[in-house]
Order: structure tokens, then C-alpha cells, then sequence
């Protein structure tokens, strides 16, 4: 339901959308996807099917995972607008200690590739994605 309004909503307004100026992490993913942590852009509408979905999208992908990231259409909004966004993780065993090292290796990832981040370590909170200043 969710989804087919944001697609709704989308489609209404695609033509009004400003040029894409937010930072792609189409490498990194990639680099973490390699290391045995699912991440997907743009995935779902919202934290909550995303969530949701990310399960089948391990099983569809075939390869062994120990975590998961992503960042959604909300969150895509931001993103091509030059904000700051947030990224969602997790263990595949939704185990705390789990999440928080699949946490720190994505922040680490991102650093690698000069992304900033700002993580309080907290598997309760997202990882905030900060963007270059315009």
C-alpha cells in the first residue's frame, strides 16, 4: 500500500524533481556487497518495508551474507538533493553484537572511500551520510 502511493506520488511528480547532485555510492555498495554485506540503493519506500524486504533480496541475490545495509526512496530524495541521508543495517541473525560490527565495517567502508559518516555506534540509531557542503 505503501509502496504503490509513493509510486503514485512519484510518478506525479518525476518531472518537477531537481537534477541529481547527491554523491553516488554505487562503489562502495559494491565493495561491501564483496565483503559480505548486502547493500541496495534506492530499496523500497520507507526503513519499514525495507525492512521487510530485505530477507527475499538476500535469498534472490544467492550469496552468503552475514549483513545488510540500505538506503531508501525516501532517503533517495535527500540524497539527490545534496543532504545528508541515512543508511539501515543489520545482521542477518538480528543479533545486536552482530549489527554493530556489520555497522562499523560499513562506516569504515564508507571511510575508505571518503564517505563521511556519523554513527554513534548505537544499533538502535542509522548511519547519517553527511554530504559535501555546495
Amino acid at each position: 500500500m505503501y509502496e504503490e502511493r509513493y509510486e503514485e506520488r512519484y510518478e506525479d511528480n518525476k518531472d518537477d524533481e531537481p537534477e541529481d547532485i547527491g554523491i553516488s555510492l554505487s562503489v562502495p555498495f559494491a565493495f561491501m556487497s564483496e565483503r559480505g554485506i548486502i547493500a541496495k540503493e534506492n530499496f523500497q519506500c520507507c526503513t519499514t518495508c525495507g525492512c521487510a524486504a530485505i530477507e527475499d533480496a538476500i535469498k534472490e541475490d544467492g550469496h552468503e551474507f552475514h549483513g545488510w545495509c540500505f538506503y531508501h526512496a525516501q532517503d533517495d530524495e535527500d540524497r539527490a538533493r545534496g543532504n545528508s541521508f541515512y543508511l539501515t543495517y543489520g545482521s542477518v541473525n538480528n543479533n545486536d553484537d552482530e549489527a554493530k560490527k556489520v555497522g562499523e565495517q560499513i562506516v569504515q567502508i564508507l571511510k575508505d572511500h571518503n564517505v563521511k559518516t556519523e554513527w554513534d555506534g548505537n544499533v538502535s540509531h542509522r548511519i547519517e551520510v553527511l554530504q559535501r557542503t555546495r
